[in-house]
């Protein structure tokens, strides 16, 4: 009777976690979108600069494929003078402020079951870069142009992440990415001229709070 009653026991204990552990999943689950903030972002691109900065993203679970999303982050750095590289190692305009504008489409793939509170991710993207840096005026001159020159940069980037949903809404997300790109800069003239580094280096780390609907 002692062994009957134990295994009664057991078998209503275990229903009921069973019950609790799907609850907390249900509460746990939420919808297919995230909107995010990236209120730390650091950005380098080998020979072009090294700068933080803040952003957007926005993420979508696709349909059907809950390990699966796409994302579009977007993403201001603020730099001066002094996080860019230049031709000859040095740059003289040290004090000026200037800006750069990123876009980064991705593709995620979540590892692990989808009522995890923490997941790894993997995946990749298209980087693109625009803004302006300090640089010399012309490939044949010797001195800096103070007003900075505009340039692009484009590639493509590997991304690994740690994603914790503490909350059914709350994600946070922590991002590394490394990748390749090609970069051209315009000058004053108009004229396009390739940067000499055909296989500039892309390291980027950033992390996004975002609430999940």
């Amino acid at each position: 009777m002692k062994k009957l009653l134990l295994a009664v026991c057991l078998a209503t204990a275990s229903v009921a976690f069973a019950k609790t552990d799907n609850t907390s999943t249900a509460k746990h689950t939420t919808g297919n979108h995230t909107i995010s903030i990236l209120p730390g972002a650091f950005t380098y691109v080998e020979g072009v600069h090294s700068s933080v900065g803040l952003g957007l993203s926005y993420e979508y679970r696709l349909p059907g494929m809950p390990n699966l999303s796409i994302g579009l982050p977007l993403m201001i750095t603020f730099s001066d003078g002094s996080d860019f590289y230049s031709y000859g190692g040095n740059n003289i305009y040290g004090g000026i402020q200037y800006r750069s504008f990123s876009a980064m489409p991705s593709v995620k793939l979540l590892l692990g079951k989808a009522r995890n509170r923490i997941r790894y991710g993997i995946g990749g993207s298209f980087y693109y870069e625009y803004g302006k840096k300090p640089e010399l005026s012309t490939l044949t001159s010797s001195y800096f142009n103070p007003f900075g020159v505009y340039y692009s940069a484009y590639g493509a980037v590997i991304n690994n992440s740690l994603n914790v949903y503490p909350t059914q809404h709350l994600s946070i997300c922590f991002n590394s990415g490394i990748g390749m790109a090609y970069n051209t800069k315009r000058y004053n003239n108009t004229i396009d001229y390739p940067f000499p580094w055909m296989d500039n280096k892309i390291l980027q780390f950033t992390l996004a709070v975002g609430y999940r609907f």
